[in-house]
């Protein structure tokens, strides 16, 4: 667990969590999960706040939708988000956040990227530091939505590799698993937008009717949480047209494939039209009948092969006036 004591000018990290609450400035509890089990005991020491237990349970679960619940004492808000944009497979995990009065509780994997990133920014002197446990929850999202941003590129670029593949016919295409599987990271994409925009849109109105809240920092919230959805709705917006340009790619796809049907068929057909009357005369011939006119023409093979040949040219040439061939 990280203990942090931000004020209006610093931000200390103690080893111990405080017996009362500061007089000044504000708590941030942080949790890896693993270690958050006497999460219960400690909120319930220092901030005289009975957690809901569903709320327990939900911030154990490592993968819990996007959700926002306001109580009477806290507001309870979990963020689920792309574990790492690094990895090969796409990963989703969950955040758990606990606001109560002057308190941010965090519940995090150890693998989150985001929350070292915001430990690092509060521990730069230039940096501005955030004044209520409110702006720091804001500072931790924003750092979640931007490193979220990421993955419009990484799409992008999978989108034209499954591109040179689909539209490269050396080969049969057989990757439709995978290909399948990337169709439904996009799904996941546009689903974790959706989610984190209703838990957006859920803290704000959360936000603006607290009575408790300063007026100027309810407006400076405002303006900064509608700047992260703005950043989540330009993820959606790419998700939603890679889906697109997926679904035309495929459909591109499978209209070469039927072209390339077509003209094979085509082909034999042509085929099949020059050889037919040439077939008919072998078979004619080939009856076995003891008379038949011809038959014993010395030159009868020569006649018979000439004109065979002479019709198929003749079809060819037909064929090639009609721009069939």
């Amino acid at each position: 667990m990280n203990i942090f004591h931000i004020d209006q000018q610093s931000v200390h990290r103690l080893d111990t969590l405080p017996k009362e609450v500061p007089s000044s400035g504000y708590l941030w509890l942080d949790f890896t999960r693993g270690e958050q089990h006497n999460l219960f005991e400690t909120v319930k020491q220092l901030c005289q706040v009975d957690i809901h237990e569903r709320h327990l349970e939900d911030q154990v679960t490592v993968n819990h939708p996007s959700a926002f619940d306001s109580m009477y004492d806290y507001d309870f808000l979990v963020f689920r988000s792309v574990k790492s944009i690094h990895m090969p497979q796409l990963q989703t995990d969950s955040c758990a956040f606990f606001l109560i009065d002057d308190f941010l509780i965090s519940v995090h994997n150890p693998e989150d990227e985001a929350i070292p990133t915001v430990v690092k920014r509060l521990s730069m002197t230039h940096r501005r530091i955030p004044q209520y446990p409110e702006a720091l929850l804001e500072m931790i999202l924003d750092t979640k939505v931007d490193q979220f941003l990421g993955v419009r590129t990484l799409m992008g670029e999978s989108l034209a590799r499954w591109q040179n593949k689909l539209l490269t016919h050396n080969k049969p295409f057989k990757n439709w698993d995978e290909i399948m599987e990337f169709k439904g990271d996009i799904q996941t994409i546009r689903t974790l937008c959706e989610e984190q925009e209703d838990v957006l849109r859920n803290w704000r109105y959360s936000i603006r009717t607290d009575v408790a809240l300063d007026r100027q920092v309810v407006e400076h919230l405002n303006i900064n949480l509608s700047d992260i959805s703005e950043h989540i709705r330009r993820v959606l917006r790419h998700a939603q047209k890679l889906e697109s340009d997926l679904e035309a790619l495929l459909q591109l796809h499978f209209s070469i494939i039927s072209n390339q049907t077509n003209e094979v068929m085509r082909v034999l057909a042509l085929m099949s039209s020059i050889f037919l009357p040439t077939t008919l005369v072998t078979g004619i011939f080939g009856m076995n009948f003891i008379k038949m006119p011809g038959l014993d023409n010395p030159h009868g093979y020569d006649f018979t092969l000439v004109g065979m040949i002479g019709i198929a040219i003749s079809l060819i040439i037909f064929f090639k006036l009609k721009k069939w061939l």
